[in-house]
């Protein structure tokens, strides 16, 4: 199962790089889950030392705003995007 994770984890990296060669601007839709989360350390990963090529929309909810407002803040100044 590992190597299939792996081959997993390529394929994600080159997609991501493939959008990224292919795109003026592309954009990454962010919702703080777990799936946008591990897309976004995909993307660090993808890109690493550099910054990741992708805008980013942020999706937060009305529900208990203050908190995805800080979240989101926090999101911001560690994912080293455009």
């Amino acid at each position: 199962m590992y190597a299939s994770l792996k081959a997993l984890e390529a394929e994600a990296i080159y997609i991501m790089r493939e959008v990224a060669a292919s795109f003026e601007s592309p954009c990454m839709f962010y919702s703080i889950g777990k799936d946008s989360t591990m897309m976004r350390h995909k993307a660090q990963k993808a890109f690493a030392p550099d910054k990741v090529p992708f805008t980013i929309f942020m999706k937060i909810p009305l529900e208990g705003f203050d908190k995805w407002v800080y979240l989101a803040i926090n999101f911001v100044t560690s994912f080293r995007c455009v």
